[in-house]
């Protein structure tokens, strides 16, 4: 009865995929993957599996072992509905699979994901690029990945498929989870130690901070001082203010009511460095809506954390294509073809957005500065502070995704995710700012995300050569702007021209491909996306020259100048709706790569233009909310760690996800707050105690 009821089940499977007729997965393949499901369950294998694994597959084959491979087999990955939309993850049941032990023989079973090239153009006689199949297995825990492997390659072999369907050519095609837990790398034990040893000065400082504010509370004597004269006591306080009397004598003028105030004593280096850490003084510092040094610029808070909202709304679209996980491409691919997704589709712009403002802020402070200072700028603690600003926090972000991450997951494709290979061969590269470099393919750097602030370090490297002439020669300083952007546009356009790229990576529908990276070759490289930077430093110039005067424009320039601007930011983002329609061509795809983000720069600059100057309106009552500025704090810590927790979501589903425009948003607003929640955490642990030891070691940079 059994046998009756597998043989139906194995029936009813091909009837289904037999009438789904695709050219990708013929009834042929389907059939034999099913037949190697079938074949396993009923044990036997090749000599050169190992054999601890043999004996306990071999078990499947005893009469008494029916239902067991009953079990197996409906935990085995199948043929699922939708393979015409490129439903090719064949999961299988991953708890079933786990769950499954035989206590007489003592034998338990894992989880396994394969995955197979899919040779398309041998099925179809087509020229058509290859598909990847993932089929879950699931076996005795007694079988390694290598067995798992011999096995594939067999039923391949024995089913005459070879030529259809091909493990992968590395040796990670299989990849089994976890069983039992984890093993505890030294790696891993290294982070936890300094993690512990963080947060451990984190309470010490705390618990020592309230020990301070106790006793200056139980200590301090209170004295009212008064004098007759209290006109004039609005130059140091009110009349008759409580104030705190340290005990120190002071020398009083009877015609100026005297204010004493308690001075902080001065502290030993170890009494500052361990309130660097205490959570309640840096607490109050990140949640404080009292701007700082671009207060004057307070459009700017908004217009970081909506970009950065911006930055994690295109990764919750694009993150589950790019991991494979998504069953209906097809579906998700025609979004790109509507006028309202184009914001989504587009939203690379939002990076765009943070360099214009890193170049703007530079340029303003640093002049400002230089002013004050007759231009003298202590250049090595310039890029010292900066280094010291952003590296700690990467170095903790690449320890998180290598070592603590593997720990907060699990499911069918988990381990498979994990991919800190890469990590381990080019960490490095991060911390020197090199990594959109070496290595030179995108997809193999180190948390690849960071490709943006190896950019905005480069361009940080070469602003001096800019600000020096801008202060004492300041038409040098604009022309050395305009040469580095003709030199943008030029390199651009010919990466693009030679290499027959679309803008965006588009297909290009008339012109044979070349192989060439897209991401690789445009879109991490700094001579590619200065443009928008180099704008921010104009306007920065631009604001330091005018100071504090105001410029008064006629209602109806300032009209026409928010039409231009808005009209040129939209063709930024909206003006590749044609070619996701397969209307892109080559001198298209040139123009709009070369020209574009110089374009988004420039709506920009006239966004923060309008808002500072009194033209902003709505806009300026939006970004310059004073909500904004203590979440603008995390922005950094945020725009690390939301991938990962983006990777951790997508790589606990136990099955293939359906893309949806209703659900989509959901899981962006999952992730933002998630986001910023674990950027509190970074900063407190991180970014302010790190700040706060510079301060300590380099007194300068106090104020």
């Amino acid at each position: 009865m059994d046998s009756l009821k597998s043989k139906c089940l194995t029936a009813a499977i091909l009837l289904v995929a037999m009438a789904i007729k695709t050219d990708a997965i013929t009834p042929k393949v389907i059939q034999g993957v099913v037949e190697a499901e079938r074949k396993l369950t009923r044990g036997g294998a090749p000599g050169s599996a190992s054999v601890e694994c043999q004996n306990a597959i071999d078990v499947l084959s005893y009469p008494t072992s029916g239902q067991l491979r009953e079990y197996v087999f409906d935990a085995f990955g199948k043929p699922q509905a939708g393979i015409l939309q490129g439903n090719l993850r064949w999961l299988g049941h991953y708890d079933e699979c786990r769950s499954i032990i035989v206590p007489e023989y003592n034998i338990s079973y894992k989880y396994c994901a394969t995955f197979l090239n899919v040779n398309i153009t041998a099925l179809t006689k087509t020229q058509t690029p290859q598909a990847m199949l993932t089929w879950g297995v699931c076996v005795p825990k007694e079988c390694s990945e290598k067995d798992v492997q011999y096995y594939l390659n067999y039923f391949l072999e024995t089913l005459n498929l070879t030529k259809y369907v091909q493990p992968l050519n590395d040796e990670s095609f299989v990849s089994c989870a976890y069983e039992d837990h984890i093993p505890f790398t030294a790696g891993f034990i290294g982070t936890i130690t300094l993690f512990s040893a963080i947060f451990l000065l984190m309470l010490l400082g705390t618990a020592y901070d309230c020990f301070l504010r106790y006793r200056k509370q139980s200590s301090s004597k209170l004295v009212v001082y008064t004098n007759s004269n209290t006109n004039t006591s609005a130059q140091n306080g009110r009349a008759g203010e409580t104030l705190i009397d340290d005990g120190s004598p002071e020398t009083k003028d009877d015609d100026v009511p005297l204010i004493l105030v308690q001075q902080p004593p001065k502290r030993a280096i170890w009494e500052q460095f361990l309130l660097s850490f205490a959570v309640n003084r840096n607490l109050v510092k990140l949640l404080s809506t009292t701007a700082g040094q671009d207060r004057s610029i307070g459009c700017l808070n908004g217009l970081r954390v909506l970009s950065m909202g911006w930055v994690i709304l295109g990764h919750a679209f694009f993150f589950p294509s790019q991991m494979g996980i998504i069953g209906n491409i097809p579906i998700a691919a025609e979004w790109f073809q509507q006028f309202a997704f184009q914001f989504v589709g587009n939203a690379f712009f939002s990076v765009d957005s943070f360099f214009f403002m890193s170049g703007l802020l530079l340029t303003y402070i640093t002049l400002k500065k230089m002013s004050k200072t007759n231009g003298k700028i202590p250049w090595g603690l310039f890029y010292f502070h900066r280094y010291w600003r952003l590296t700690p926090a990467i170095l903790v972000t690449t320890l998180i995704w290598m070592y603590i991450k593997p720990w907060v997951g699990d499911g069918p494709l988990w381990r498979s995710f994990q991919n800190t290979e890469t990590c381990s061969k080019y960490w490095w590269t991060n911390i020197l700012y090199i990594n959109n470099f070496y290595p030179q393919q995108f997809a193999q750097e180190c948390i690849g995300w960071v490709w943006y602030l190896a950019n905005d370090m480069q361009f940080f490297v070469i602003s001096p050569l800019i600000l020096i002439p801008l202060f004492y020669m300041p038409w040098l300083g604009l022309t050395i702007i305009g040469v580095l952007l003709a030199c943008s546009f030029a390199a651009t356009g010919a990466l693009v021209w030679i290499n027959k790229l679309g803008a965006n990576g588009i297909h290009l529908p008339d012109v044979e491909p070349t192989g060439a990276d897209f991401s690789s070759i445009i879109y991490g490289k700094p001579y590619c996306r200065i443009p928008p930077y180099l704008v921010g430093m104009v306007l920065g110039y631009l604001m330091y020259k005018q100071g504090d005067r105001k410029i008064r424009l006629n209602p109806a320039l300032a009209s026409l100048g928010w039409a231009v601007a808005v009209a040129v930011g939209m063709s930024c983002v909206y003006g590749l709706l044609g070619g996701y329609k397969g209307h892109l061509t080559l001198a298209g795809s040139m123009v709009y790569e070369m020209l574009s983000r110089f374009a988004w720069g420039v709506f920009l600059a006239w966004v923060v233009f309008a808002c500072r100057e009194g033209y902003g309106g709505w806009v300026n009552d939006i970004l310059s909310w004073s909500f904004w500025l203590p979440l603008s704090r995390m922005t950094y810590s945020a725009y690390l760690l939301h991938p990962i927790i983006i990777f951790i979501f997508l790589g606990n589903t136990k099955n293939t996800m359906m893309a949806s425009l209703w659900l989509q948003p959901t899981y962006f607003v999952g992730y933002f707050v998630m986001s910023y929640g674990a950027a509190m955490v970074m900063a407190m642990f991180i970014e302010f105690p790190f700040a706060n030891l510079e301060k300590i070691f380099l007194p300068s940079r106090q104020g």
